[in-house]
């Protein structure tokens, strides 16, 4: 028995797909980290020449983070009263394993997703989303690109 897909998206480079049990997949060009494999694959050709490893098939995808201050939030703790400029520190969701997504959406150079909704009555489905900063499209806060899958803080 093969995955059964119930949902595709496409971007300008890019391909993602759900299953039936939630688990996304990607394919495409890993430039600005919208494949969420971590990384952009970038390398060099020659001297002053960049290329980027892409991904030619579609590879199950299970790695999502969140920013420190988010996470001390969520527990109920204080953030930091410095912010410093650049990226935030990410750290693995401790369920990350778990997570089941319900809808996924490809822009051009980025992906957003939403978790599939729980049986708990506490648990309020988390958004996502990866690939290219450009203009805050990702809604981090901060114009950088995200190279995995990152919750969407409060």
């Amino acid at each position: 028995a093969g995955v059964k897909i119930v949902q595709a998206s496409c971007g300008e480079n890019i391909s993602a797909i759900l299953c039936s049990k939630g688990h996304l997949y990607t394919t495409g060009s890993s430039e600005w980290g919208q494949l969420g494999n971590g990384e952009t694959g970038e390398y060099i050709v020659t001297a002053g020449r960049l290329s980027y490893a892409n991904c030619s098939k579609f590879l199950s995808r299970s790695n999502f983070v969140q920013s420190e201050q988010d996470a001390l939030l969520e527990k109920g703790g204080m953030p930091s009263s410095s912010t410093g400029a650049g990226k935030a520190k990410i750290i693995p969701l401790e369920d990350a394993r778990r997570i089941r997504l319900a809808t996924v959406s490809c822009g051009k150079n980025h992906i957003l997703a939403v978790e599939a909704a729980s049986t708990s009555s506490e648990h309020v489905p988390r958004v996502f989303s990866w690939g290219c900063g450009d203009y805050g499209r990702l809604g981090h806060t901060v114009q950088a690109d995200e190279y995995t899958p990152r919750m969407i803080g409060a």
